[in-house]
């Protein structure tokens, strides 16, 4: 006993050193990590090939995703924390429409010169008030659907300095910003669908804007609803209580409601006895089964109540529903 706590205290030992060192790494890299874009004032040659590529895919294998989605021509904007560039729209009208509400932004399109994306000449505009971008989605420019995004470049700056503003002090340091960045959208090819992502969204307001307009009204409302008043809390507190945790509880219990009597108690009826074998096999099953449904519940209770219902919370609800589904299959 004596050598075996030796040797786990050795390996927790060695595993905060190795913490340590990773934290350490972490925080030094991060000083590494850019603050703002390197460029503003153009699109870099990256850019402009993830502009081509995802056009080439969406007109190519668009209409295998969904009819008629390859065969409209989409403008794209993306921008940075300096401008908005507008590609494929010549001698485009001023400024943009943010969708659904059809409020007008921006200015006059200016073209760039001395640069061109794929043999055609592009646009830009300054984008002087940080809250004022044409965001990621679709907004109108004239009668025209545009596909909107930031650059990745720019995406990349944004994604860290949010996190970092949102993190505690101590985290904010040594949180690893690029490997997260990476597995959400820091490959080329997850930065594309995103752009084509958004591409189909100017496709829905060519075809269907009232519904768009009315998904976007509904998604907006809900940031409004007072989600952590605690009468609107206990409210759904008592929804997810009915609808995940009781599963659980009764997963539970289930080996003290099958197995409250050994099928050599004489109790049972006849027929319905198993093997004393059976039995131990099946109770094993079950007791396992309920451990996981109770330790679901003791780690991940607390976590749903904390957590930002329409956001985080929903998300999480789903993965217990899964994972309820796979425990009665045990």
């Amino acid at each position: 006993m004596k050598k075996f706590f030796h040797i786990l205290l050795k390996i927790i030992k060695w595993a905060a050193v190795i913490l340590l060192v990773a934290a350490i790494f972490s925080a030094l890299y991060n000083l590494t990590l850019p603050s703002e874009s390197e460029t503003t004032e153009y699109l870099l040659a990256d850019q402009k090939a993830y502009i081509i590529e995802m056009d080439h895919l969406r007109r190519t294998a668009g209409n295998d995703v969904w009819p008629g989605w390859g065969d409209q021509s989409v403008p794209v904007i993306v921008y940075n924390e300096s401008y908005a560039f507008l590609i494929g729209y010549p001698d485009p009208p001023d400024g943009w429409l943010k969708m659904p509400s059809g409020e007008f932004r921006g200015t006059s399109w200016q073209k760039v010169q001395n640069d061109e994306i794929n043999g055609e000449r592009y646009y830009r505009q300054p984008l002087p008030d940080p809250h004022i971008t044409p965001e990621n989605f679709t907004v109108k420019v004239g009668d025209r659907w545009v596909l909107t995004m930031q650059t990745k470049e720019y995406a990349a700056v944004s994604f860290y300095n949010g996190f970092r503003n949102e993190l505690p002090p101590i985290l904010s340091a040594v949180f690893p910003y690029r490997l997260f960045w990476n597995l959400l959208m820091g490959t080329a090819e997850n930065y594309i669908a995103g752009m084509a992502h958004e591409a189909f969204h100017a496709h829905q307001g060519m075809l269907v804007p009232d519904r768009l307009a009315q998904a976007e009204n509904a998604a907006r409302l809900s940031s409004d609803y007072p989600w952590h008043k605690p009468e609107n809390a206990a409210g759904w507190e008592e929804e997810i209580d009915r609808s995940v945790w009781s599963p659980l509880r009764t997963l539970s219990i289930v080996p003290y409601l099958r197995f409250n009597r050994r099928p050599d108690s004489g109790i049972m009826k006849p027929g319905n006895s198993i093997s004393g074998g059976s039995w131990m096999k099946s109770e094993g099953r079950l007791n396992a089964r309920a451990k996981a449904a109770s330790i679901m519940e003791g780690c991940f209770r607390p976590f749903c109540l904390t957590v930002m219902y329409p956001n985080g919370s929903q998300m999480l609800l789903i993965i217990m529903s899964i994972w309820i589904n796979c425990l009665k299959k045990l």
